[in-house]
């Protein structure tokens, strides 16, 4: 596995295009509503970084805002340890974001794997919600990411497939669910496009809902 010392992506320019679409019936009027669908759309600026300090440690994270008045911060430090054919890895998951007069705070701790083509962790997160009208704990949450690289043996290019309800700047609860399809192209060795496109669905674990997300984002990359 090649080792990278130091990686900095700066996600400058993070474009995101939320649609939400939703059904309706209001049957105890024996009205058939139809189709409602409301479409919206927001710009978030983000920096995200990555940094390994020795053979032993690595921490990432950054700083995220967007129009709508959303703040988030969020660190995932990390230890880890190299094998033959990948990596093994312990990260700790530290969250805080705002949005008006709501706070969300959240600490949690993971174990995963790294290999070449295919990378995974999972943990245990709580969290705290806290508003002018007092404050909820979610004392059982877990968190998880399983991707898939495409094109790991390509210098070039980076192009892989996510599963998770913890990207980054956002933790969801288990049973929802993000799809992600992440890359960066670097024209040059040090600088990159950073590009992705989201997918929230709704409706798992056997509920009914026409509800779903797309995102895009759109940014510059740095490594050396």
């Amino acid at each position: 596995m090649t080792k990278v010392k130091l990686v900095l992506i700066f996600a400058l320019l993070t474009c995101s295009a939320y649609i939400l679409e939703a059904q309706d019936s209001a049957l105890r009027l024996r009205l058939k509503a139809g189709d409602k669908a409301s479409h919206g759309a927001f710009i978030s600026s983000s920096i995200e970084g990555e940094h390994s300090l020795d053979e032993l440690f690595a921490v990432r994270g950054g700083l995220m805002y967007s129009n709508i008045g959303r703040t988030a911060l969020e660190l995932r430090p990390e230890l880890f340890h190299d094998l033959s054919w990948g990596r093994l890895k312990a990260e700790a998951l530290l969250h805080y974001s705002r949005q008006a007069s709501i706070s969300n705070s959240a600490a949690g701790l993971g174990f995963g794997i790294d290999a070449d083509w295919f990378y995974g962790t999972v943990g245990y997160y709580y969290r705290s919600i806290a508003g002018k009208d007092g404050k909820i704990s979610e004392p059982l949450n877990y968190f998880y990411e399983i991707g898939f690289r495409f094109l790991e043996k390509i210098d070039a290019w980076d192009l892989d497939f996510i599963i998770t309800n913890s990207e980054m700047f956002e933790l969801e609860r288990q049973y929802q669910m993000t799809l992600l399809l992440e890359g960066c192209w670097y024209p040059s060795k040090a600088v990159g496009i950073n590009f992705g496109v989201g997918y929230k669905p709704a409706g798992t674990f056997n509920m009914s809902s026409d509800y779903y997300q797309l995102s895009g984002t759109l940014g510059l990359c740095y490594r050396w």
